[in-house]
């Protein structure tokens, strides 16, 4: 599972948790060119 998005910190914090406590999953974070993130759950 992979996205990109504009990065809002204050969301990002809020989405990586709610990602974590749903998958139950190491969550990776890359920043990438510009103003995006790229999420990659493993």
């Amino acid at each position: 599972m992979e996205f990109d998005a504009l990065i809002k910190p204050e969301l990002w914090l809020y989405k990586v948790i709610e990602l974590k406590m749903e998958y139950h999953q190491i969550i990776h974070i890359f920043t990438s060119e510009g103003n995006s993130l790229k999420i990659s759950i493993q």
